[in-house]
This record gives C-alpha cells, sequence and structure tokens, in this order.
C-alpha cells in the first residue's frame, strides 16, 4: 500500500475507508433488518420468538 494514490488518497487512508467500510454497511444493513422485539421479527419461527422472548424472565426467575 506504499504506491497506492487513488483519487488523492494515500495508501492508509485507503485502509481505513476498506476496514471501515464493512462494519458502516452492515450497521445500517442491521438498522433496517433488526426488529424492537423478538415477537416482531419475520425472519423468525413462532417457536423461536417465543423462545427468544421468554429467556429473559426466566434468568430473572431463576435469579430471584
Amino acid at each position: 500500500m506504499d504506491h497506492v494514490d487513488w483519487f488523492g488518497l494515500s495508501g492508509w487512508r485507503w485502509m481505513f475507508i476498506l476496514e471501515g467500510a464493512p462494519a458502516v454497511l452492515l450497521g445500517i444493513a442491521c438498522f433496517f433488518v433488526l426488529t424492537e422485539r423478538p415477537a416482531d421479527a419475520t425472519w423468525l419461527t413462532l417457536t423461536l420468538a417465543v423462545r427468544v422472548s421468554s429467556a429473559p424472565r426466566a434468568a430473572r426467575a431463576r435469579a430471584r
């Protein structure tokens, strides 16, 4: 990356862009795909949604 000079940016700046771009794109995708509650997730089966929703309640009951 010593001799990379695309669009006037040096190699180390391109490394930051190339390493950060997937994280930014995944963050944007998660914002639109993930829901507030498991029960609202259309990509979960009903069984999984119930299991995931009841897990925090079960953990709180065991902690008491």
